[in-house]
């Protein structure tokens, strides 16, 4: 999984955390940053389960996402996994987390897993960059529309999602968007229509309308 957390939120963390003042500085935090941190990832990973691991892409001032082993958050005795893995997010602070291959086989098991699995690239594009709030809802509607077949009134039955879903998919295996023409006729469609909807609407002003007696009016 990747998680992104943003120093100002996370900073606040580290004070709470280590019972440094409210007034400590960033630049303060900065002297003793890596100890402080390994705190808070240590904690993550013993009470939580979830493992922060080393930076996925440059961080920037306020904004650092991280890659994260969330495989601890399962254990035989609580196979239900999102009270931990929401947990250490929010106790992490996250801002953001996106759902990789590898989480499927930790978040669900057997059978789903391996349909979630299988059709990954259908939907992946819809796991990128949620809210810790969201992480679950999204997650779960897909599962019902993947494993089960069924969610229609879920998150997942949005008309502009799936088309995004499908192009990306296209696009991914190098196929050109096979709605391209489709569209491209549809629109065409709807612009003769609306000429010939004006041209009729001019042409009844102009002429009148004949009435039940045979008379133009």
């Amino acid at each position: 999984m990747l998680v992104t957390i943003s120093w100002p939120r996370f900073a606040q963390l580290l004070r709470e955390l280590n019972n440094l003042p409210a007034d400590t500085s960033d630049d303060e935090l900065e002297v003793r940053l890596s100890s402080y941190a390994r705190k808070a990832f240590d904690y993550a990973a013993e009470a939580y389960g979830i493992r922060i691991g080393n930076l996925s892409s440059p961080a920037t001032k306020s904004v650092a996402e991280f890659n994260a082993d969330i495989s601890g958050t399962r254990d035989q005795f609580e196979p239900e996994v999102w009270g931990k893995l929401i947990g250490g997010l929010q106790f992490l602070r996250a801002i953001a987390v996106t759902v990789e291959r590898q989480d499927l086989w930790t978040i669900c098991d057997g059978l789903v897993a391996k349909a979630m699995n299988d059709s990954f690239g259908d939907y992946r594009d819809s796991l990128r960059n949620l809210s810790v709030e969201e992480l679950q809802p999204h997650f779960e509607a897909w599962c019902q529309k993947i494993a089960w077949g069924t969610g229609e009134n879920s998150i997942w039955n949005d008309t502009t999602l799936r088309e995004i879903s499908f192009k990306a998919a296209a696009e991914e295996v190098g196929v050109q968007d096979p709605m391209a023409y489709h569209d491209e006729v549809e629109a065409y469609r709807r612009e003769e229509e609306a000429a010939i909807r004006e041209a009729t609407g001019k042409l009844g002003s102009s002429w009148g309308v004949v009435g039940p007696d045979g008379q133009r009016y």
